[in-house]
């Protein structure tokens, strides 16, 4: 559904409870500004944050503005290993106003969330690791090709079998 945001030049969408899911705004080129995922609260956001500092990656605390401007009462930012922009959040403020969307009758994710998103990188298998390892999240199907390995991963009880995850060639061997 479409929705009002903070910024005139972009589009956003819903299709919960939750503020925009997707915000679609100009660039000077393609490509993703940040993926978010919740985190139950500010505990398991400090948690998560030593265990990405721990792996090596520079973590920046969002400002109090950028929470507002997200809705959401904290967020942290960091690139994965693939140089994706990764944003973990918690407490958001939810819009409890229905959801009518254009072309589906009830569609709404409800507790299971967006559903999938892909990110891509150049090593493949440390990407695939470190939201493993290091986010926790669950490797569910993998898919080999010529062009690489593809891992889907969830990090809630969702699971389709095209569901989120990591694509590119791997700089190591196949996994066993």
């Amino acid at each position: 559904m479409p929705v009002g945001g903070g910024d005139g030049d972009s589009l956003s969408f819903r299709m919960d409870d939750y503020p925009a899911r997707i915000v679609v705004s100009p660039g000077a080129q393609p490509g993703m500004t940040a993926i978010g995922f919740e985190v139950l609260d500010e505990r398991e956001l400090e948690r998560l944050v030593a265990d990405v500092e721990k792996a090596g990656i520079k973590v920046t605390p969002g400002t109090e503005a950028e929470a507002a401007d997200r809705r959401a009462t904290g967020f942290v930012k960091f690139n994965d290993p693939g140089g994706n922009p990764v944003e973990l959040f918690y407490g958001t403020v939810l819009d409890h106003v229905p959801v009518h969307t254009p072309l589906v009758s009830m569609f709404v994710t409800g507790d299971m969330g967006f559903g999938h998103a892909i990110v891509s990188a150049e090593d493949a298998r440390t990407t695939f690791e470190f939201y493993v390892n290091v986010l926790g999240f669950i490797e569910r199907n993998t898919m080999r090709s010529p062009g690489g390995t593809t891992w889907f991963m969830g990090c809630n009880p969702r699971h389709r079998p095209w569901g989120s995850c990591v694509h590119g060639r791997s700089s190591g061997t196949s996994p066993s």
